[in-house]
Parts: structure tokens; C-alpha cells; sequence
């Protein structure tokens, strides 16, 4: 009987230690979750330079969920990692452009940026206006991709790595077939489309591209390099046909024929660079950067507000699927809902639908349309 007694409270009291231990941990979390979103962004120091190299992961349409970037192991090691919506990146430069502690923008862009043209596109435009506040704009990177160097145009001056290089090749895609692997496995796809540029479906039938197809995604890739090139043209002073010969006779073997050609001012490495933002800027041993997450997060001043009418901004992210759709999605119904409570605010004067989707359910498509 003492055994068993023992052995009782043995185990009821390691129960309660484990139980203990358990709610010491789950505070310690919440603490640290909790100090992480109260505590605010250091302030920004005079003669600062905004540094901007798209680390960060960005997304159309504003988060809702302040845990939605996060997972497990964000929350075992405290890393509290965010995503930025568009909107508070391009308010961010168009603020800094008026901030007398921000001296300048240092584009020191990762190379392989995790945005669309179209986000990259708004980014660059806004890089161009913040010029116009007559502060300078430097960009600098190791090696450079298309969409990397498409962004650095709008900087003053372009710098590379004297080992590094600059791809430019123009732009090309590609369709994957699985017509002959379906009649190897004994399956036919029973496919409904209508018209015949409704080319989704054409791997499933086709072994290859149909000549409609190819004919709008030529179009589509045509537009979006000539649109490409001749912004590039515009800011470095080229011609468009000479950057067009390049992207073809695969001219930029290295970083030297990138100098040759003016598509990048100069050769540096990285202590250069750092040398050259502490001589503009005032600063003896090294710059002081502000990266453009920290700057976000710095407090705004409050704006008076001039009309009670508002413009309503709805966004449509993400794959569009049937009924109620979480963050990341765009549901159907969801969608359908959020514009029909827009449509019914009597101070909602007219809306913006930013729609950023590879498409999806026809369905939920027509209930939204």
C-alpha cells in the first residue's frame, strides 16, 4: 500500500511540475509575442539613407491576420517575420521623399526578388518620383537579373560587382505537355472550354502549343518586354533598338561589357559603396541605413481629413475559389459579400477593385462578377 502511495503522489506531482513548466512556456510566448508587436520602431536618425533590397516579403492586398506570415518555428525562436502590403512600401518612399532625416535610397537589391513585374513596376515608379525631391538614389548589386536591374534603373547610378554580371536575355515561357503520358496511362481528359484562345486546358489534349495560343502569349511577352526596354531606354539614354540587339546577340557576358554598353555606371565592391554613402552623407566609418521595414513602422503624422466620401479600395488576391475563402484566397462569396457592403455605404463615393490572380472557378467568378 505504501508503494502504491508512493507511486501516486510520484506521478501527481510530476503531472503538476509538467503542467507548471507548460504555462511557464505559453506565457514566455505571449510576452514575447506581445513586446514584439508593442514595441516601437527605433527612431530614425538624421543624415540617414533608406535601404531598400526587397528582402521582404510583399503583398498586394493589407493582412489582416498579424500571425499570417508566421509558423511554428517563428513562434519557438521569437523571429517575428513579416510581409508588407504594397501600399505601405510605396507610402514609405513617397514619405521618405519628404523626411529631412533621409538623405537618400541605397538599392542594395537581392537579385532574385519575390514580386511580379506589376509590383515591381509600382515600386520603380515610385523610386522615380522620390528623385524628383532632389535627393539621390544609388543602386548596387553582386549580379543583376532582369527583374533586379529593371528596378536599379531608376537609381542615379548603377554599380556591380567587378566579378559579377548582368542577365539580359529578354523574356520567354514555356507550356509542359502531358498529352502522350495520358495515353500511356489509358486516360483520356474530357475537357468543355469555349473559344479557342481558352488555352488552360491544352496541355491535357495538345502535345504542342496551338498556333492561338502561341499567337496571345507572343503578344502578352512582347508587350511586357517593350514596355520593359523602354523604360530602361528612357532612364540610362539608350536606344531601344541597341538594347534589343543585346538581349539578342547575348552581348553581357560580364560585368566589364555591361560598363561598355552604359547599362551600368561603374565597377565597385560593396566597401567602395559603403565608403561613397559615408562621403555624401556625413557619416565617418559607416552610413546609417534604415531598412525600409523599420521605416514602415515609423509613426505617422495624422492627417486631417478633407470629405466624408470615401473611395473604397477592395482587393482580389490570391486563387479564386467557390463560397468563403480565407487570407490568400479570394472566395467567391467572400468577395461578392465585401462589395455588396461597399455598395450599400452611403459614403463610399467609388471603388478600386485591385485584382492580382492567376484565376480559378468560373462559378465563383460569375457570383463576384
Amino acid at each position: 500500500m505504501n508503494s502504491f502511495f508512493r507511486t501516486f503522489l510520484a506521478c501527481l506531482l510530476a503531472f503538476v511540475v509538467a503542467n507548471i513548466l507548460i504555462g511557464t512556456f505559453f506565457v514566455m510566448v505571449l510576452a514575447g509575442i506581445g513586446a514584439a508587436f508593442s514595441e516601437q520602431a527605433p527612431a530614425v536618425e538624421s543624415g540617414s539613407v533608406l535601404r531598400i533590397d526587397l528582402s521582404e516579403r510583399i503583398t498586394d492586398a493589407p493582412s489582416v491576420n498579424p500571425f499570417s506570415s508566421m509558423g511554428l518555428a517563428d513562434l519557438i525562436d521569437m523571429d517575428m517575420s513579416r510581409s508588407y502590403a504594397l501600399v505601405d512600401v510605396l507610402e514609405a518612399i513617397e514619405r521618405a521623399a519628404s523626411d529631412d532625416d533621409i538623405e537618400g535610397i541605397y538599392l542594395n537589391i537581392n537579385p532574385y526578388v519575390g514580386v511580379g513585374m506589376a509590383t515591381l513596376d509600382e515600386i520603380r515608379d515610385a523610386v522615380v518620383k522620390f528623385k524628383e525631391s532632389g535627393k539621390f538614389v544609388l543602386s548596387y548589386a553582386d549580379y543583376y537579373t532582369q527583374g533586379s536591374y529593371y528596378l536599379a534603373t531608376a537609381a542615379d547610378r548603377i554599380y556591380m560587382n567587378p566579378e559579377g554580371s548582368l542577365s539580359w536575355a529578354g523574356m520567354a515561357t514555356g507550356v509542359m505537355f502531358y498529352k502522350d503520358l495520358l495515353e500511356k496511362l489509358d486516360i483520356r481528359a474530357e475537357v468543355i472550354r469555349h473559344g479557342k484562345y481558352k488555352a488552360a486546358v491544352e496541355p491535357f489534349l495538345l502535345d504542342k502549343m496551338s498556333p492561338e495560343n502561341r499567337l496571345q502569349t507572343e503578344r502578352l511577352l512582347g508587350s511586357m518586354w517593350g514596355y520593359v526596354v523602354g523604360n530602361i531606354a528612357e532612364a540610362r539614354g539608350l536606344d531601344s533598338a541597341e538594347l534589343q540587339r543585346y538581349a539578342s546577340e547575348l552581348t553581357l557576358s560580364d560585368a566589364r561589357s555591361a560598363v561598355e554598353t552604359s547599362m551600368v555606371d561603374s565597377l565597385a565592391y560593396e566597401a567602395d559603396m559603403q565608403d561613397m554613402l559615408c562621403e555624401m552623407t556625413g557619416w565617418d566609418d559607416e552610413p546609417e541605413f534604415v531598412s525600409l521595414g523599420t521605416y514602415i513602422d515609423q509613426p505617422r503624422v495624422a492627417t486631417k481629413k478633407l470629405s466624408k466620401n470615401k473611395i473604397a479600395v477592395v482587393y482580389a488576391e490570391g486563387q479564386i475559389v467557390d463560397g468563403k475563402a480565407k487570407e490568400g484566397l479570394v472566395g467567391g462569396n467572400s468577395l461578392a459579400a465585401r462589395l455588396r457592403d461597399v455598395r450599400r455605404d452611403e459614403g463610399v463615393r467609388a471603388v478600386v477593385l485591385r485584382v492580382n490572380s492567376p484565376g480559378g472557378s468560373a462559378l465563383a467568378s460569375e457570383v463576384i462578377w
